[in-house]
C-alpha cells in the first residue's frame, strides 16, 4: 500500500499525468481500491481508475494493478473521508441486521441525510452568489469539488461491498464445487454443486448493484473533479449485469477510435447526465468522450 499511499501527493500525480502523451483515460464506472478488475485492463494499460482521496489502508489492490488517478487538491482531507467512510459502514450494519422495516427505515434515512447534504450545499452556493470577485468563484468551485468527492466515496464503498460479497460466493462455490469432485469419485456421477448467492448478504448486494449500475451519478461526479479532455471508458463492473439501453444506445453510434480496440461516441453532458445544470456538478454544455472497448 505505499505505492498507493505515495499517489495522494498531488505534485507527484501530476508529474505522472505529465508523463503521458495522450489524455487522461479513465475506467467507468468502476473506482480504484475495490477489488474488482475486468480483463479490459489487460488490454489498455493506459486507462488509470479513480480513486476519491480515501485513506490508502481502505483500498484493496490486486497484484499487478495499475497505480490509480488522484484529482489534484480535492478539498475534503483522508480524515474526514476516513470518517465518512466509516458512517458508511455503520449505516451498511444496520441495514443488513434489522428487519426488512429497520432496513428499509434506515435506507430511507441515509438517502434523507445525502439529501440534505445536497441542499445545504446548494443553498451555500446560493449565498455565496451575492459576494463579489474571485473569492466567490473559488469557494463555489470548492462546494461543488466537495459534494463530488463524497458522492465518489458513497459509490466507492458500494462497489467494493460488492466485490467482497461476490468473492465470498465464488470462494465457498469452489469449495462445494471440491466437495462436488469427491462425491463423484465415490458415488461414480458429477453432481453440479453451488451456493449461489448468500441470503445474509443479498439485500445489500442488491442495493450495491444498483448504485454500480447507475452510471450518470458515477459521471456526474467524476466530471467536477477531471480534467476537460477526459476520455471515460465503459466496462461493466458488475457481474452478470447487462449494459444499460441507454449506453448501449450510444455505443451504437459510436465510430472507431484512435485507441485501439475501442469505439468512440463525444456527447454533451447534459444528454448523459439530465438534469445536469440544475445539480451545479458539471457544464452542461461540456463535451464528453466516451469509449467502448469492442469484444473480442
Amino acid at each position: 500500500m505505499d505505492t498507493a499511499r505515495n499517489t495522494q501527493d498531488p505534485k507527484q500525480n501530476q508529474q505522472d499525468q505529465d508523463k503521458t502523451a495522450q489524455p487522461l483515460m479513465l475506467w467507468m464506472p468502476g473506482l480504484w481500491g475495490t477489488g474488482i478488475r475486468t480483463a479490459c485492463e489487460k488490454r489498455l494499460p493506459a486507462v488509470r481508475r479513480l480513486w476519491p482521496g480515501l485513506p490508502s489502508r481502505l483500498a484493496v489492490q490486486k497484484q499487478g494493478e495499475a497505480l490509480p488517478w488522484i484529482p489534484a487538491g480535492l478539498p475534503c482531507p483522508e480524515t474526514e473521508m476516513g470518517a465518512f467512510v466509516t458512517e458508511l459502514e455503520r449505516f451498511a450494519r444496520d441495514s443488513v441486521r434489522g428487519s426488512d422495516a429497520v432496513h428499509e427505515a434506515v435506507v430511507t434515512r441515509m438517502k434523507d441525510e445525502q439529501e440534505a447534504q445536497v441542499q445545504r450545499d446548494l443553498a451555500a452556493i446560493q449565498a455565496l452568489s451575492g459576494e463579489a470577485g474571485l473569492e466567490s468563484a473559488l469557494k463555489q468551485a470548492e462546494l461543488v469539488r466537495r459534494r463530488a468527492q463524497r458522492l465518489l466515496a458513497w459509490i466507492w464503498y458500494q462497489q467494493k461491498t460488492l466485490a467482497e460479497i461476490t468473492a465470498l460466493v465464488e470462494k465457498i462455490n469452489a469449495g462445494v464445487r471440491g466437495l462436488g469432485e469427491g462425491l463423484a469419485r465415490d458415488v461414480e456421477h458429477a453432481p453440479i454443486l453451488e451456493a449461489g448467492p448468500l441470503p445474509l448478504g443479498q439485500d445489500l448486494a442488491q442495493d450495491a448493484a444498483r448504485m454500480s449500475g447507475r452510471w450518470q451519478v458515477w459521471l456526474e461526479a467524476a466530471l467536477a473533479l477531471v480534467p476537460e479532455d477526459t476520455a471515460f471508458v465503459w466496462e461493466q463492473c458488475v457481474p452478470g449485469a447487462e449494459i444499460p439501453a441507454d449506453l448501449q444506445a450510444l455505443q451504437e453510434k459510436a465510430a472507431s477510435s484512435a485507441v485501439d480496440g475501442c469505439s468512440e461516441v463525444v456527447v454533451r453532458a447534459d444528454e448523459l447526465v439530465p438534469g445536469a445544470a440544475a445539480s451545479g456538478l458539471v457544464d452542461a454544455d461540456r463535451m464528453v468522450r466516451l469509449l467502448f472497448v469492442l469484444e473480442g
